[in-house]
């Protein structure tokens, strides 16, 4: 791919955006997405659901971007 620093930040944005929605999903309402992830993994994930604070947000958001930069970066060098 001919620029692949743009391909890894907006692959990196997308997936912070991502991470964003889910946030704010499990923030307003998180008994309704924990069993709405349990319909799409066909399991039972309830046991898995703890309090949701915001500094587990933050980082969160922050990883996904720093991860979803990487991998689009890589991506992008190897097409």
């Amino acid at each position: 791919m001919k620029d692949a620093k743009v391909f890894g930040l907006k692959f990196g944005a997308l997936l912070a955006g991502l991470s964003l929605v889910c946030g704010i999903l499990l923030y307003t309402a998180p008994d309704l997405t924990m069993q709405v992830a349990g319909y799409l993994t066909h399991s039972s994930i309830q046991f898995a659901a703890k309090p949701f604070d915001l500094w587990a947000f933050v980082l969160g958001l922050l990883l996904w971007g720093i991860i979803g930069t990487a991998i689009g970066y890589i991506i992008a060098k190897m097409c």
